[in-house]
């Protein structure tokens, strides 16, 4: 997921974290746009109400994906959500 130090305004699938006591908003919406071959080190540990917020701005971005794709989620076992 992408970082941004810009936190003014905070849109449905972003997350505003802290990382090195350094307030920033990862993006979910840019999260394939980061290249994998960059990724060289881990930043630091969210605490777990920043992972919570990082989990639900992922899944406002993938559920606004699957509806522009116009496909019904389902659950692993393969039933209806």
């Amino acid at each position: 997921m992408l970082l941004t130090s810009h936190t003014g305004r905070l849109s449905p699938g972003e997350a505003d974290v802290t990382v090195d006591n350094t307030s920033t908003k990862a993006m979910a919406d840019q999260i394939m746009a980061a290249d994998k071959a960059r990724l060289m080190h881990q930043l630091g540990r969210l605490p777990k109400a920043d992972m919570l917020a990082v989990e639900n701005a992922l899944k406002v971005h993938f559920v606004a994906e699957i509806t522009k794709l116009n496909v019904q989620p389902k659950k692993l076992d393969g039933t209806a959500i």
